[in-house]
């Protein structure tokens, strides 16, 4: 389902990879045939695993904490609505694992509802549907969602003007002088400031 909606988007920045393999074994291997090119073009990624638990979102990091898919996934859990946690790369437990290993150095996250470390049934013969949910899955597939929405509208912004530019005649500022400084006259500002460069829009939008 996933990846048929990233096929409706519209002028995709990016291209996307998605691997069906068994947990550790599988993709052990697939590393090993395709470790180059997936270390030259890869950005990040994310591992999909118990998706359908009836608990708040749990993300594992990173081996490195500010990369990417980090920064992807605290922003829009924070901005969800949703109880979640984070946990560091300490707690992986899927195949983040692998992509994590050095020499390997692909970073890849995990962005899940209950943790392979909360759930007593995970890789048991107890393992059942009961703990299951379509509205939590629902809710995960829609969270994936607005991961890679705010990975292809990320971008690094840069002005162009010297000094601040003359926004009245866009109907964007006040066009007469007044000792109030209106609060979304002073964010648009905050934000073109921060237009350098260096930072991309989820760096400004936090």
């Amino acid at each position: 389902i996933l990846a048929k909606y990233l096929l409706t988007l519209k002028r995709r920045r990016f291209t996307y990879r998605f691997v069906f393999v068994p947990e550790t074994i599988g993709t052990i291997a697939y590393l090993s045939k395709n470790l180059s090119p997936l270390q030259e073009r890869v950005i990040g990624g994310y591992v999909l695993t118990c998706l359908a638990g009836k608990t708040g979102f749990t993300y594992v990091q990173t081996r490195e904490d500010e990369t990417l898919v980090n920064r992807l996934a605290r922003h829009t859990l924070k901005h969800s609505g949703h109880e979640y946690k984070v946990l560091p790369f300490l707690e992986r437990g899927s195949d983040e694992r692998q992509y994590g290993w050095p020499g390997v150095d692909i970073p890849v996250g995990s962005l899940m509802r209950s943790s392979y470390h909360d759930f007593p049934a995970y890789h048991t013969s107890d393992d059942n549907l009961e703990s299951c949910s379509e509205k939590e899955l629902v809710e995960s597939l829609d969270l994936y969602k607005k991961c890679l929405e705010n990975f292809e509208f990320n971008q690094i912004p840069v002005v162009t003007t010297i000094g601040e530019p003359f926004l009245s005649k866009r109907g964007l500022y006040r066009s007469l002088s007044t000792r109030d400084y209106p609060l979304d006259s002073k964010l648009l500002f905050n934000v073109l400031t921060y237009c350098d460069g260096k930072q991309d829009l989820l760096a400004i939008a936090d």
